[in-house]
């Protein structure tokens, strides 16, 4: 059985997501096409997948950066102006990241995958070096990275675009122009 997480929604009242699957069984159970159906269904949120930052040998396939609306004074228009300079970096860098809008209120994710694995640590440390400059984008704390540290961790996962646990909202993705949906 997943394990359930309680979180407050806008409006005081308590939602639940669980994480599935539990740890025991995490990085031995394979993503089937069924799980990504139901996912993307988002008939239910025990149905929401993730996928870890860290591999059971501490290697890293991906970097990710996770803006969301956790604090009250976070201005969303700073968020955009985060991810967008930060998507531009990795670009000139090479990469080609995703931004996806996440919760439609300036939550916001920029993924960028790698084209082999990584040691977790020289993945955080890259990321954690991008967005080492998090205040000339307007944003007084740093953003959530991922990995979020230099050792796997079962609680360093990030939710596939998709249906928001707590709002509902559909993720959109930017493709350079315009935002896509469905």
């Amino acid at each position: 059985l997943p394990v359930e997480k309680h979180r407050r929604g806008k409006g005081g009242e308590l939602r639940h997501h669980r994480l599935a699957p539990l740890a025991a069984k995490r990085g031995k159970l394979k993503l089937t096409e069924r799980l990504l159906e139901r996912h993307y269904s988002g008939q239910d949120v025990g149905h929401l997948l993730g996928i870890h930052a860290a591999s059971v040998e501490n290697t890293s396939r991906w970097i990710a950066i996770d803006l969301g609306r956790q604090a009250s004074q976070t201005v969303p228009l700073h968020n955009l102006r985060a991810v967008t300079h930060w998507r531009e970096e990795l670009m000139s860098m090479g990469f080609r990241p995703l931004m996806i809008e996440t919760d439609g209120a300036g939550g916001y994710q920029l993924l960028t995958l790698f084209r082999d694995r990584l040691p977790t640590a020289r993945a955080y440390d890259f990321v954690q070096r991008l967005v080492s400059d998090h205040a000339d984008a307007g944003l007084e704390d740093s953003p959530n990275i991922l990995p979020s540290g230099p050792q796997r961790d079962d609680n360093n996962w990030l939710t596939l675009p998709g249906r928001h646990p707590m709002t509902g909202h559909w993720s959109r993705v930017w493709n350079g122009h315009h935002w896509l949906q469905g």
